[in-house]
């Protein structure tokens, strides 16, 4: 191996590289040397994987789980199930090479139970996504309500500076605008949305049909009434699309008088709590910063024990669990061996395409191509 390092600007860099180019030397493709680790067998493609996650790195969480990939944890936890699924086939071969000697009725309960152990296992892993994307993602967050609520002033505010133009005319907001801010040393994308309502002019629709697409889009959803003014229909039909989603409700403008009815307030958030703010005097906004930092951080975070999966890995554990649970249906019916043998192959393919005992070319190219060049 031969370092070259050169003093001065880029000029002399790339004057330098040209040469080493004109030498013999190439220049290396994104990923190489990962990508050779890998097919070298000295990594996985899963720790593969984790070398990209742990140079994008958002925050330290994020980096423990890069690093924690990297070791080997996803592998170990796929090798178990693997282990498992392997030896059930080893049993199942045995009835069928060996049928004297009686071993199916015993072995059919126990490969049942075996087989749940597994799906069991592959649930823990399924559910570790959303925190995985979370971690490496980053927290998304959109602000929404109906025209002149107070959205822009609240992302103004939560970003420490003028950001979105506020003014008293409804709809000055005509597209979301998105901006990173820090809560508890974690990253979270805030988008502050056109306000949701019924809007006759086209770039005014255009601005509303952005705004439900960021919405469905997103992690948690700070919905914001005016206290000002009566409930109206644009915050009933927002707070239908909300209904099911992590939220923090906040009643804004509390300095001027409320117009807001008590009764019809209780039967829209149905016993949902909210935070009274004034974002003009700036009243309730540590609360605001509070509450979403519990429901991005602490609620997602805590307890974490440092194995996430990807959306890769996610789909492939999905299609895992539906073998196994084609291989249990066949038991229940009473099925031959060879059919339980064959779910249970398939089930060990899509765990071999986690881990890299199965790929293609295609495969790689997709993984790789994001990588930096060389690394």
């Amino acid at each position: 191996m031969l370092e070259i390092s050169c003093h001065g600007g880029e000029a002399v860099l790339q004057q330098a590289l040209i040469l080493c180019i004109k030498n013999g030397a190439r220049i290396a493709e994104p990923g190489e040397f990962t990508k050779r680790a890998f097919l070298n067998g000295r990594i996985d493609l899963s720790q593969a994987e984790a070398v990209l996650d742990l140079i994008n790195s958002i925050s330290e969480k994020s980096l423990l789980v890069a690093a924690e990939q990297l070791r080997g944890g996803l592998k170990e936890k796929i090798t178990e199930i693997k282990d498992s699924i392997i030896s059930l086939l080893s049993q199942l071969e045995a009835v069928v090479d060996f049928p004297e000697e009686e071993l199916e009725t015993q072995l059919r309960e126990k490969n049942f139970n075996d087989l749940s152990t597994q799906v069991d296992k592959i649930d823990y892993l399924l559910g570790t996504e959303r925190t995985g994307r979370i971690l490496r993602e980053g927290f998304t967050c959109v602000i929404v309500g109906k025209p002149n609520a107070g959205k822009s002033t609240l992302f103004n505010t939560l970003l420490n500076k003028e950001r979105s133009i506020v003014t008293e005319i409804p709809g000055t907001t005509r597209d979301y605008i998105s901006e990173e801010i820090s809560i508890n040393g974690f990253p979270i994308k805030l988008t502050d949305t056109a306000g949701i309502a019924e809007i006759s002019d086209e770039l005014g629709r255009e601005g509303v049909k952005r705004s439900r697409e960021e919405l469905e889009r997103s992690d948690l959803v700070i919905f914001i009434l005016d206290a000002s003014r009566e409930l109206s229909k644009e915050d009933e039909e927002i707070f239908s699309l909300i209904k099911k989603r992590e939220k923090i409700i906040l009643l804004n403008k509390i300095d001027l008088p409320k117009k807001l009815n008590s009764s019809d307030l209780a039967g829209l958030l149905n016993g949902e709590d909210s935070i009274e703010v004034s974002l003009k005097e700036k009243k309730g906004v540590e609360e605001v910063l509070k509450e979403a930092g519990r429901l991005a951080v602490d609620k997602n975070l805590n307890g974490f024990t440092g194995i996430a999966i990807n959306l890769r890995h996610k789909k492939l554990l999905e299609k895992t669990k539906e073998s196994i649970l084609k291989a249990k249906r066949t038991l229940e019916d009473d099925l031959s061996e060879e059919f339980i043998s064959f779910d249970l192959r398939e089930a060990l393919n899509f765990l071999g395409e986690i881990t890299g005992e199965v790929y293609t070319e295609e495969i790689l190219d997709r993984i790789f191509k994001d990588f930096c060049i060389g690394k």
